[in-house]
């Protein structure tokens, strides 16, 4: 409705129809016309869903019966213009059924995807209904990653009660946790929402992800080994490299779509390069901050250098899994947005560490 009004059409309503399948009309498709539907393309499509219960019978597939879904009940009308619903009245009941209907768009382009976070049954989340037999839901997502954050959080307390990290001091530890979690949560944001974003540009997931991971894998190892080369000054590298970080970003966001369209007609390997003049800038910056991170933590607290690690893991872990439902719910632009904050969070951290290095003599 929404798009159809964006395209200057006063009444959208006069302009849709739908068909379903199945005994929870599961199987629905929404047909849109470029004039108001007459009367007489409803009869006609009465008339052929009348027609189709022959052919469903013969369509029996027991497979989707266990899952909920059938073929074999024939195709029946759902929503016309004759049925005089006011827009007030389909307003209400899209509300009420909790859904996100809104015109999928280049910055969000998941049309499979209707649930809103803020809409969620957080019943099932916290529940113990079985999983989605057909297709991972927000829910579902959202529970393994609870699950994760739950079990990796009592693990990473263990040390800090009883082990010999608490000598390294609260403060010390605290700006371990911060800064480790946030370049892990950051890069696994962007590593993750790039992954989706280029699928669009190159064609297809698969080929997103072999072409994101090994451009950004390679591309910040060798921003590691830059690193080491820099490593007498730590802040230095902090800083400039993930104030680049922030504002590759800026520039991608703003810039990208336009740079993406104008290289649609180019063959995969063309798009491929063009990529990479994105992607490996990123990646050399990116490959800074972990090492250098790795590298305070011997100087001022030796001891916390694997709990360093462990914490950088799980927050990555998580990132992954928190990504999806970000992306699919509020866009591209918003799981940037958070990757933007992560790294500034992992900063903040990396900076405090730095300054609890011992003198120099």
């Amino acid at each position: 409705l929404a798009a159809l009004e964006e395209r200057g059409v006063a009444r959208p309503l006069d302009h849709i129809v739908t068909v379903a399948q199945g005994p929870l009309q599961h199987w629905t498709s929404v047909l849109v016309f470029d004039q108001p539907v007459r009367r007489e393309e409803i009869e006609l499509l009465e008339g052929l869903c009348a027609r189709s219960g022959p052919i469903a019978a013969r369509c029996d597939m027991p497979a989707y019966h266990a899952i909920g879904f059938s073929f074999s009940e024939p195709i029946r009308l759902g929503f016309h213009p004759a049925l005089g619903l006011d827009r007030a009245t389909v307003d209400r009941n899209l509300e009420s059924a909790g859904k996100d209907l809104s015109p999928v768009r280049d910055d969000r382009p998941y049309f499979f995807q209707f649930d809103r976070l803020d809409g969620l049954p957080w019943r099932e989340v916290f529940g113990a209904s079985a999983f989605d037999r057909h297709h991972w839901g927000l829910s579902d997502y959202l529970r393994v990653a609870l699950q994760i954050a739950a079990v990796a959080l009592l693990l990473l307390a263990a040390p800090l009660v009883g082990g010999r990290l608490r000598a390294s001091g609260a403060g010390t530890m605290g700006a371990v946790g911060l800064g480790f979690a946030g370049i892990g949560a950051g890069f696994m944001f962007l590593e993750v929402v790039l992954m989706q974003r280029c699928a669009l540009f190159l064609g297809h997931p698969d080929l997103a992800i072999a072409v994101v991971l090994a451009m950004l894998l390679v591309s910040s190892g060798l921003g590691s080994a830059l690193a080491g080369r820099l490593r007498r000054f730590p802040r230095l590298v902090l800083v400039v490299s993930i104030a680049l970080v922030l504002v590759w970003l800026f520039f991608f966001v703003r810039e990208s779509p336009g740079f993406f369209a104008a290289r649609l007609d180019g063959g995969v390997p063309e798009r491929i390069g063009a990529l990479a003049l994105w992607l490996v800038p990123l990646g050399l910056l990116l490959g800074c901050p972990f090492p250098t991170g790795l590298g305070l933590l011997r100087e001022s607290a030796p001891r916390a250098a694997v709990w360093g690690i462990a914490v950088n893991g799980f927050a990555s872990v998580s990132a992954s899994l928190a990504a999806i439902p970000l992306t699919m719910t509020r866009g591209f632009s918003a799981s940037f947005g958070v990757a933007a904050g992560a790294y500034l969070i992992g900063l903040t951290g990396l900076l405090v560490l730095a300054g609890r290095r011992p003198a120099r003599t």
